[in-house]
């Protein structure tokens, strides 16, 4: 918990490069899908190239707290399934993680303050980090209720332009 309390007091500043965040997020999930066999992984896009200025290690690390978000809520159900989408919205690349887990409790924008949790021994930090992390990137991060799986989701979008 310290260690998370001292990366999100002093993030560091993004080093905005040109890079493919779709090839990102593409090898992000197929990593996962090695690691975990147990949970279904669908990836849904209709892109193959995205190349946008951004800091390739930020968003891996966002990505990662969300997947491992996504992995560790309950499930009443006998697998867990995560759903990653990646689309073009509107001069934004937009991901979406949904899950099949309880969803995030009705708090709206107040999940995103430090030492909010609902996990058993969660900290609170990491929707924090990754909310300064996608402001840094002059994007949005909000949660919604998964209509296709009736579990948690997260919809993040990134200025595709971003100067």
């Amino acid at each position: 918990m310290v260690t998370e309390f001292s990366d999100f007091a002093r993030m560091p500043n993004s080093k905005l490069e040109k890079s493919d965040i779709q090839k990102l997020v593409y090898e992000k999930v197929k990593n996962y899908e090695l690691i975990n066999q147990k949970t279904k992984f669908i990836f849904n896009s209709d892109i193959k190239k995205t190349i946008i200025r951004f800091d390739k290690s930020q968003i891996n690390r966002v990505l990662e707290n969300l997947f491992k978000n996504a992995l560790e809520s309950e499930i009443k159900k006998d697998k867990k399934i995560i759903l990653i989408e990646t689309m073009k919205n509107k001069g934004f690349f937009q991901i979406k993680i949904e899950d099949n887990g309880p969803g995030f409790p009705n708090e709206g924008d107040k999940i995103f303050e430090p030492y909010i949790t609902h996990k058993k021994n969660g900290t609170g930090l990491g929707l924090s980090i990754c909310k300064k992390i996608i402001e840094d990137h002059q994007g949005k991060i909000s949660i919604y209720k998964s209509k296709s799986l009736l579990g948690g989701g997260v919809s993040i979008l990134i200025p595709i332009n971003l100067k």
